[in-house]
């Protein structure tokens, strides 16, 4: 039910009355594919390599599985976490809906 409304709540669907949700994907995933171009390598995102119709391709991560790690200093992370919201603020990339 949540995503009938969707159109209303994105800047690149709002002003269109009718609009595919096929077309509606397309446009997501090139705004998603245009902000991670922004904010790599300055932000830790996925480096983005292309995009197509409704995908994003990003490069591959090398590290453990998270099902398979421990985090021991949580404190930490949620630091690193807020460094990178931030510098993506400076970049002009701020996540939400």
């Amino acid at each position: 039910m949540s995503f009938k409304q969707v159109r209303l709540k994105r800047e690149h669907t709002a002003d269109k009355k009718h609009i595919s949700w096929l077309y509606a994907s397309r446009l997501a995933a090139k705004k998603e594919y245009d902000a991670l171009t922004i904010l790599y390598p300055c932000v830790s995102v996925p480096e983005p390599v292309d995009h197509n119709r409704n995908a994003i391709v990003m490069a591959v991560l090398n590290g453990p599985l998270l099902a398979n790690t421990k985090v021991n200093d949580p404190e930490w992370y949620l630091e690193e976490i807020l460094t990178q919201v931030k510098k993506a603020k400076q970049l002009g990339i701020i996540h939400g809906i």
